[in-house]
């Protein structure tokens, strides 16, 4: 292992920076903090430290940890952030910043494993070492949208880097980490980039299974870069409108043609007040009378467009633009 940068000494804040978004935001806001960047063997590591120079400068210290992850290819490293911690420990530091957000998906990025964190490292480290983030209260979207909020710029977040694919420096906008940067820049005001249909596609399809804040900005994105169709199931694209017999449902025979005719222009989502228990004979039954979308809800999604059997838009509305 080698170190370069400012002297390390015990009493110190640290701030973990990668020249994302996330632990740049984190880095403005503590001004006081040293600031480390850690080579781990990160396929993007070149590119991660070209944006942590582009953002800070030469204000920043580094550790190089050799052939830590040699023909390591998974996207989450296991014990990642303990890695980090622990490093940063090593170097005196009492208490470190990392940025975790409230929709962070990491098992090893949760206000109780920055708990563990702290307790194992002033165990092991013989002096009081604290592991936190200040945002576990807020998503990756509300984050940037109160960074820009409260004075900073749309500029610098686009300057930052989040990609699991290129090294270079440039977005691949295809893989998670672009898309999550991307939604989050848009709802602070515009991202430079748009993602791939293909990841979008993804996204939309599991949208269901994250919070309603992450669902949220997920369609305030997809609605600037392409328009949002949300479209109620039953009495809509089904004949009947009451009972639970969802398996045996008569489905209204324009609904199909038009769906994928929309589904080329926009994305569409469809809605129902069915129980999430219901979710796999309803997409059984899309998938059976080849019903085009690209999400599916329990509940009903901001949207430019709302076609549902107790609103006056149609279908036919919907085809013609009508708002």
């Amino acid at each position: 292992m080698t170190t370069n940068g400012k002297d390390h000494t015990r009493d110190k804040r640290c701030v973990l920076v990668s020249g994302g978004m996330d632990s740049t935001i984190l880095a403005d806001q503590n001004p006081d903090a040293e600031r480390l960047f850690i080579d781990y063997g990160q396929p993007y590591a070149q590119a991660e430290r070209l944006a942590v120079q582009r953002l800070f400068g030469d204000q920043f210290s580094e550790i190089i940890v050799e052939r830590c992850l040699q023909e390591h290819e998974q996207i989450y490293v296991p014990a990642r952030n303990l890695m980090f911690a622990t490093l940063a420990a090593m170097q005196g530091a009492t208490e470190i910043l990392i940025a975790g957000l409230a929709d962070d998906n990491c098992d090893d990025k949760t206000p109780q494993a920055f708990i563990d964190m702290s307790r194992i490292l002033t165990d092991q480290c013989g002096f009081g070492v604290v592991v936190h983030s200040p945002y576990f209260n807020l998503t990756k979207a509300e984050l940037a949208m109160e960074y820009v909020e409260s004075g900073g710029t749309l500029e610098r977040l686009s300057s930052t880097y989040s990609c699991y694919v290129n090294n270079d420096g440039t977005h691949c906008k295809a893989c998670p980490a672009c898309f999550r940067l991307a939604v989050a820049l848009e709802c602070a005001g515009g991202s430079p980039f748009v993602p791939s249909d293909e990841v979008t596609k993804g996204y939309l399809h599991k949208l269901h299974e994250y919070g309603p804040r992450r669902q949220w900005a997920t369609l305030t994105a997809a609605r600037r870069w392409g328009g949002l169709v949300a479209v109620d199931i039953d009495g809509v694209l089904t004949e009947e409108v009451n009972g639970h017999d969802y398996e045996n449902r008569t489905p209204r025979p324009s609904v199909s043609p038009m769906l994928s005719e929309l589904s080329n222009a926009t994305w569409i989502i469809l809605h129902t007040s069915r129980p999430e228990r219901d979710r796999a004979v309803t997409e059984q039954w899309l998938a059976r009378h080849r019903i085009s979308y690209d999400g599916l809800l329990m509940g009903k999604p901001p949207a430019d467009v709302r076609v549902d059997d107790l609103s006056v838009p149609s279908l036919d509305a919907a085809m013609r633009g009508a708002p």
